[in-house]
């Protein structure tokens, strides 16, 4: 009897596990994998807690092919992306449909759902689904949102969130919201507030009164709590209409606006700072001007230890040796980024210069430069003052030279003088023009610290070689006695010539090529 006893005493004590994602020190359990996601808000995993994303997260392709994954309701914690996208996942085959089902009190920030498939019943968004006072701010969502209910003039279905009544800041929807009543690109009814966002709605709808589905390219139905500020969209679902706001009751202040559709094809909607008022893009948003619409500069990539490499400048004169280059680290994807790096000086030292370099999506990068100090190249020191002479071909490559060799240029208050003795020969003993002189036995003298700023150049110098001509005192010619009167006899280091009005002939009078 009193083991039995013991047991029904036993069980209403018994506890759930403990929490096991990593805690930092700044009190947040750390999020890095599908598995840890499915921990938040279950058992000590608590649902008040803080919780940060350590990694991109994609979600398994075999995700439970009935319910997927499974919402998180009653969250009143703070949900920290820090930059981190979650891929591919997967809600569908209920009501109340979002990363944050129900009553999300809590924060979300610096998030991307990327690539995501909703398929919900009534109140379905991508981050929450239905109902809570809580901030979403700086999240973006890509994806499809769609409805698989039965009764749409009940359903609100929105981008981001369903039903909402807290604040969404800084965010942004592009994909498609699939078919049903009361869409919006942002949120399906706002009874809060909606500020600095945009959505663009790819989804369409059918039917012949469309006017009448609550559509609009931000909010489908605007609570008379409900505030919209600048705040931009486009949506296919009603290209005719244009609004907003499908059906307003509450705020909507003069800056939010639509794009038509066709100008948003043709016409470069949406892809101007002009465009959208209030956004600030010197620090939360970026944009590529005419290529791009805005995107969130939390979330991007960040992309550290660019190095700036070619780059040079000259002792003493600082004369720039080279052309400044950006060292990239591997694994980037080129598709996601362009523009132009530079190097530039700051103070003393040199960092890349990314003022022309853009993302073109949210999947670009945030390039942050090694800061590295100049290098110093040495000063060239050139010899001058000395030529080398011409000569007769005497079978050797012995060259002659004059003049006194000196160097200019020398730093102020460095003692660098000439040592050794400059020879020269050249390059072979063949006959010929300008052909090159190699010079030796000139060296730089000093103190060593002070010769590492130097380098020496010998100049290049060129001289012919030219063929040895020798006069030779012809008596008689036996062939030829008018080769006698007038004619010119050299050698040509072969052969005696005969040269007489600009014709050549041999000794016995033949005349030659």
């Amino acid at each position: 009897m009193s083991k039995i006893f013991s047991l029904l005493i036993a069980l209403p004590f018994a506890v759930h596990a403990a929490c096991d994602l990593v805690l930092n020190e700044a009190g947040e359990l750390l999020v890095g994998t599908f598995e840890d996601l499915a921990k938040v808000g279950v058992e000590d995993c608590a649902l008040d807690a803080k919780y940060r994303l350590t990694a991109d997260i994609v979600a398994p392709a075999n995700e439970d092919e009935w319910h997927g994954f499974e919402p998180i309701s009653g969250f009143s914690g703070e949900f920290h992306g820090a930059g981190h996208k979650i891929r591919n996942l997967k809600l569908f085959n209920d009501n109340f449909e979002g990363l944050f089902g129900r009553n999300m009190d809590g924060l979300v920030d610096s998030l991307g759902l990327e690539d995501i498939y909703v398929n919900g019943g009534y109140y379905t968004g991508a981050v929450v689904g239905y109902d809570g006072s809580g901030t979403i701010r700086n999240v973006h969502v890509t994806g499809k949102v769609m409805y698989m209910g039965s009764n749409s003039e009940e359903s609100y279905i929105g981008g981001i969130a369903g039903v909402f009544s807290g604040t969404i800041e800084n965010c942004y929807f592009v994909g498609n919201i699939g078919e049903n009543y009361h869409i919006g690109g942002i949120v399906g009814m706002n009874q809060g507030t909606v500020k600095t966002s945009y959505a663009i709605n790819e989804g369409t709808l059918s039917g012949m009164h469309k006017s009448e589905y609550n559509v609009g390219s931000v909010v489908g139905v605007n609570e008379n709590t409900g505030t919209v500020e600048n705040s931009y969209g486009m949506t296919f679902a009603d290209c005719s209409g244009h609004k907003v706001v499908g059906l307003n009751l509450g705020s909507v202040d003069d800056n939010s606006a639509s794009v038509e559709c066709f100008d948003y094809n043709y016409n470069g909607g949406m892809k101007t700072k002009d465009f959208f008022v209030g956004f600030d893009f010197e620090n939360t948003w970026e944009i590529a001007e005419g290529k791009t619409s805005p995107f969130l500069k939390a979330n991007l990539n960040v992309v550290t230890g660019v190095k700036p490499v070619m780059y040079a400048k000259e002792y003493c004169t600082g004369k720039v040796v080279g052309i400044g280059m950006a060292l990239m680290p591997e694994g980037l994807d080129e598709r996601n980024y362009d523009g132009k790096f530079d190097v530039v000086e700051v103070g003393d030292k040199m960092v890349v210069d990314f003022s022309e370099v853009y993302a073109l999506n949210q999947n670009g990068y945030a390039f942050v430069s090694d800061t590295l100090d100049i290098p110093i190249s040495p000063l060239t020191l050139t010899v001058t003052g000395v030529a080398v002479e011409d000569k007769a071909y005497d079978g050797t490559a012995d060259a002659e030279i004059s003049g006194v060799p000196k160097i200019e240029g020398v730093c102020k208050d460095d003692s660098v003088t000439l040592d050794g003795s400059l020879t020269a020969k050249f390059e072979n003993a063949e006959v010929g023009k300008n052909k090159k002189i190699v010079l030796s036995g000139l060296t730089l003298d000093g103190d060593s610290a002070v010769l590492v700023n130097y380098k020496l150049e010998l100049p290049e110098l060129k001289a012919e070689i030219y063929e040895k001509t020798e006069s030779i005192v012809v008596h008689a010619v036996v062939q030829n006695k008018a080769l006698n009167r007038d004619a010119k006899i050299h050698f040509n280091g072969y052969s005696l010539i005969a040269e007489k009005n600009g014709q050549r002939f041999d000794l016995l009078g033949n005349k030659l090529k």
